[in-house]
């Protein structure tokens, strides 16, 4: 039997990479499936040359009742023999309604348990797996095995000529910094001393990465640093993961273009503050390394907050020195010089 397959996820963007690691579980759960995959249109091309998906299914939130009535008319004539809610949420739960699977799996967010954490001080998250575990075991009643891997993302050939056209003449070897986050207090802020002792000791050029609306901020890290750019504002979702893959190495904070860094190789050194390993989204893989501090005020929030809510200005992430993530950096390319 060949059975079809619906995997919704709709953002963000780092946890729709993190979901890669759920597609190669069910592709070898269900080799023979036809499996579709649900998300932002924004999202669709970092999934939609993954081998284990064959369509995917783009959803514009900006389209109002009208869209979403279309894409529920959709669903119920693909008639899905199995619907994997990996958001789970209000807006995930109608889906799964107007699908009619023959089966449903949903992921585990464990909210009240996190909440308890940042909020109290409560642990009863000890033992929990990363957020691509519980992905998988989502599907674990189906007989999906979770194979402890990173994530992937399968470049376009478009988007690596973008990236080409953009690093064209640039200074090796190329260093990726991603200083901006969803929030403010996940942002580590020594970005720019940290870039001056890269181009300093080993040369070549800091990329900087930022979304719309990010322009300023990392024009003026990239100004601080001088021997930089910045492609804030300039990048599509996938064209990130073509510029991080022709970067030596990359530093990010908790953060979706962190992620696609991982998912591309790059070796990648990632910064957290509010947020850590108890909390589940963390970077998996040899090829990274992930700074922080243990204060008895971490984990602070799930997903950052615009202020630091203990008043101490980020301790967790102030008092990592730009010395050592570029040890950190060091460690995992067996020396800094370009490749």
């Amino acid at each position: 039997m060949n059975e079809k397959i619906l995997v919704l996820r709709l953002s963000a963007m780092g946890d729709v990479v993190l979901t890669t690691i759920f597609l190669r579980a069910l592709r070898r759960r269900f080799p023979d499936a036809s499996v579709h995959y649900l998300t932002k249109r924004l999202y669709a091309p970092l999934v939609e040359r993954h081998p284990a998906v064959e369509r995917v299914i783009p959803f514009d939130p900006k389209s109002g009742f009208e869209g979403f009535r279309s894409m529920a008319s959709l669903l119920r004539t693909e008639r899905y023999d199995y619907f994997f809610d990996l958001q789970k949420n209000l807006r995930s739960w109608p889906w799964s309604f107007h699908a009619r699977p023959g089966h449903i799996g949903r992921t585990k967010k464990y909210s009240f348990r996190r909440r308890l954490l940042t909020r109290l001080g409560i642990d009863l998250l000890s033992g929990k797996p990363d957020i691509p575990a519980h992905y998988v075991l989502a599907g674990k009643r189906f007989g999906l095995v979770d194979d402890d891997k990173p994530p992937e993302l399968f470049l376009s050939s478009e988007s690596k000529e973008k990236a080409g056209e953009l690093l064209a003449g640039l200074e090796e070897p190329l260093w990726g910094l991603i200083p901006m986050a969803s929030s403010f207090n996940k942002r580590w802020p020594h970005y720019a001393a940290l870039g001056r002792l890269l181009t300093e000791k080993c040369g070549g050029t800091c990329v900087v990465i930022g979304g719309p609306g990010e322009e300023e901020e990392c024009g003026g890290i990239a100004g601080e640093i001088g021997s930089a750019i910045s492609l804030a504002g300039q990048l599509k979702p996938l064209e990130i993961g073509a510029v991080m893959a022709r970067c030596r190495c990359a530093f990010g904070n908790d953060t979706g273009p962190m992620f696609i860094a991982t998912a591309v190789d790059t070796p990648t050194v990632a910064f957290f503050g509010p947020t850590d390993q108890q909390i589940g989204c963390y970077p998996r893989g040899s090829n990274v390394r992930s700074l922080d501090r243990d204060l008895p005020c971490r984990p602070c929030t799930r997903n950052g907050l615009e202020f630091c809510p203990k008043g101490i200005d980020i301790a967790c992430l102030r008092d990592i020195p730009p010395e050592e993530a570029l040890a950190a950096a060091e460690s995992l390319t067996g020396g800094l010089q370009n490749r």
